[in-house]
This record gives C-alpha cells, structure tokens and sequence, in this order.
C-alpha cells in the first residue's frame, strides 16, 4: 500500500506527539502533600465527609497525600513529646488512639467498628486517590510521637503490622521519626534502626508479593552532611541520612535501593542557620539538593523538596511563593524527585494561610 506524503508526515507528527505526552507522564515529579487528621480540608465539596468528592479540591493539585499521623504513642503529645518507646502492641491511629488495624478494618454492620467514624474519612481520601491516580501513604511519626521510637528486638513485629496495614489499604508508608538524633545515648541505634526498618520492610513487601507498595523517608535538610558547610550552624542531626544509609548498607543494599523517595524538610529552622541573611532563597535550596544527590547517597530523581508556605516552628521564616516558585522550576527543569507540603489542610493563620499556599504552590507545579 502506498502512503501519501501528506498522510506520512501526519503520522510522524502524531507519533512525536504521542511520545512527547508519554514522555511528560512518565517524567511527572511528585507533587506532596501532608493531610492533617485533625483538620478538615479548607475547600470541602459538600459536607459528607465520606464522601470522596468532599477532598477532592483540597487534593485537586497533588499526586501523593500523606496521611498524618499513624504513631508509635497512643496518645502523641505535640508540647511535649515522651521520651519512650514503643509498647510493641499497635500502630496508633492519632485521632482515635486505636490500633490503624481496627480503625480500618470493615465491619457488617458498620456500627461494630467503634472508630468507622473515622474509618469512613481515611476510606473516602482513598478512594479519591484510587479514583484520581493519586498515591495514598501512611505518614508514622511527626513530632508529636515517641522519641525513642523502637527498639532493635521490637523490629520484625513493627514491620509485619505494616505489611499488615497496607494489605487493608494504602500506596506506601513514609517514616517521619523525626527524634532520631535528639537522645545522645542512643543515637548510633536509633538511627541504625530505621535502616534496619526500612531494608526489612522492603524485603518484606517484596516477599508478600506487595512489590508494588512504596516506603518514603523524611528527613531533615542537614541529613547528608557530616560536617556543616561554612556559614552554616551544626546540629545533632548532622550525618542523620548518611548513618541511616551505612546502616542499611551492612544489609548489602542501599537506601537509595530500598526507599522510593526522601522528603527533605527545609523549614523549621532560622534562615540564618543556613547562612542566609533574613529568608532562604534559591541558593540555600540548590546546596541542600546537591547534597542530598551526592555520590552514593540518594538518586536525583528520588529527592523531594519540602516547603511550609506559611508560620513556621522553631524561628523558621517563609520565605513567599515567588523564591518557592523558583524552586520549584529548580527542580523540574534538573531532573530532581518533585516537592512536598507541610500541610495541605492547615487552617488560616496570621499572617499566612499555610494550606491554602500549599494548594496555590502545588497548582503552579503542575502548570
């Protein structure tokens, strides 16, 4: 059959097209965002919170939401967090100080499920996701949790109820232990723990034919320094990153290997510790990246930039959408892993109106 050059060059075109949009998908970053449990979203669509549509435009702009928090403490105390660990019985669902095991487990009739309260909300974000090629992951930790996290016998358990929770539901889990250098005595093992979790967990999801079940890990923006950069403030938590990858490493994998993402928390902290003079800007961004993609510490495009575009703990100032936008192009246009938000839901406040930042920022991404 003879094809017309008219014809052919309309099909070269196409077929240029068509790889051009699979292109774009394939290379899509991640756009996060953290979902406070104890909030409602800030834009809800109706008013039945079992209803998947009810988040829909909160979450319209991300592609991975990270439910916040599942924690090792029943009863997580953000003013002043136990310096315990884990009693080795549950993995607590926050708002209802229940096992996330009960909490998600369905009932006939529902009404035997004394938290399917809460159920039918965390049920209706997962259906959104599922609905919307969204991925759906556990955030266990925040700064509320245990600082002592677990111990090294307690491991094995702690990953069989993971498995376990993402066998009910769930994309993926990310670890936001945030106090893994805050207890001098025990700071080689907490931080060799976590490894310890994330190669196990990892090994086992693959062998319960969960391979496709994902495991995140946040972190702070000094996490892959040994020693701070001039200019720069020391902090306990220098090296955390690089101490959790040797740690996975006597295993004979890597975290790069066993993780698909490491979320950077570049907020919380006075800008002047970063040597910047009154907020961060690009450069104080670029520096963390580059970093944090050293030679042997995490792949590029598994690196996720963290931002909270509003009030801020600890000193930390925003620094506005305009520096946040030009991170953003950063990163998209050098091939890094996408960014994340701290927090999707968080309420307005004076001067600022966190979330609704996050979704302005998280759409502009998108753009």
């Amino acid at each position: 059959m003879r094809v017309s050059k008219k014809v052919s060059a309309l099909i070269t075109a196409l077929v240029v097209l068509f790889s051009a949009g699979m292109a774009t998908t394939c290379n899509a970053i991640i756009i996060g965002g953290y979902w406070e449990n104890w909030n409602s979203p800030i834009n809800p669509v109706g008013s039945d919170t079992s209803a998947p549509s009810y988040y829909s435009t909160d979450l319209e702009n991300f592609n991975y939401v990270y439910y916040s928090f599942l924690t090792l403490d029943q009863h997580p105390n953000p003013d002043n967090p136990q310096s315990l660990q884990w009693d080795g019985n549950s993995i607590y669902e926050s708002m209802t100080a229940a096992d996330v095991i009960t909490v998600m487990t369905e009932t006939d009739p529902a009404w035997d499920n004394p938290y399917n309260w809460q159920r039918v909300k965390i049920a209706a974000i997962i259906q959104h996701c599922q609905e919307n090629n969204k991925k759906f992951i556990w955030a266990i930790g925040g700064w509320s949790d245990l600082t002592k996290t677990i111990s090294d016998a307690q491991v094995d358990t702690f990953v069989s109820k993971c498995v376990q929770l993402l066998q009910l539901g769930g994309d993926g889990i990310d670890f936001d232990w945030e106090h893994l250098s805050s207890n001098a005595d025990i700071l080689d093992q907490q931080r060799a723990v976590l490894g310890k979790v994330l190669y196990k967990l990892r090994k086992s999801l693959d062998d319960n034919n969960m391979s496709d079940k994902l495991i995140g890990y946040t972190t702070r923006f000094n996490a892959f320094w040994s020693t701070a950069p001039d200019g720069v403030t020391s902090f306990e938590s220098d090296g955390e990153g690089i101490a959790v990858n040797n740690a996975i490493k006597a295993y004979g994998s890597t975290l790069d290997q066993v993780v698909d993402w490491v979320n950077i928390m570049m907020y919380d902290v006075p800008p002047t510790d970063l040597g910047a003079a009154e907020t961060f800007t690009l450069e104080q961004y670029k520096m963390v990246l580059e970093y944090f993609a050293k030679e042997g510490n995490v792949s590029k495009e598994k690196i996720v930039m963290g931002f909270e575009p509003g009030n801020q703990a600890a000193g930390g100032v925003w620094e506005g959408a305009e520096v946040d936008q030009s991170v953003i192009d950063y990163i998209k246009a050098n091939g890094y892993g996408g960014i994340m938000f701290w927090a999707v839901n968080e309420k307005a406040s004076t001067p600022t109106t966190t979330g609704q930042n996050a979704q302005d920022l998280a759409k502009y991404a998108n753009q």
